[in-house]
């Protein structure tokens, strides 16, 4: 695979699996919102061909408003995904992500694959 480094950006070409897919559908919903966002652990050596599997993919996102926050968590839930570890979102915001811990988003009904999601 021949990767290519330009304007902070890696740019490689492979076909897209599931779990690729999946990942770009739970980004856009970042980028849309501006939330800035590091995709960390074992997803980054899956997506760099390493053959291995895992049932999440873990990210920091910056600290953002509870207002931006709330944007976010409604968002994610209009395009299909579910917060799996808390119903509510402000308790979701307050009592997870404020105390640094995570909170996990997949998509309804399932469990595998899901986001991590820390500040």
């Amino acid at each position: 695979m021949q990767i290519e480094y330009k304007n902070n950006k890696i740019k490689f070409e492979r076909e897209l699996s599931n779990l690729d897919k999946l990942v770009l559908s739970f980004t856009h919903i970042l980028d849309k919102h501006k939330i800035k966002y590091v995709i960390i652990s074992g997803y980054v050596a899956i997506l760099f061909g390493r053959s291995r599997n895992t049932e999440d993919v873990d990210l920091f996102i910056e600290e953002i408003p509870m207002q931006k926050f709330l944007d976010f968590w409604n968002d994610l839930y209009e395009t299909g995904f579910e917060c799996i570890n808390e119903s509510s979102p402000k308790e979701a915001y307050n009592f997870y992500l404020k105390e640094n811990t995570a909170i996990r988003f997949a998509v309804k009904g399932t469990f595998i694959w899901n986001f991590e999601v820390k500040f």
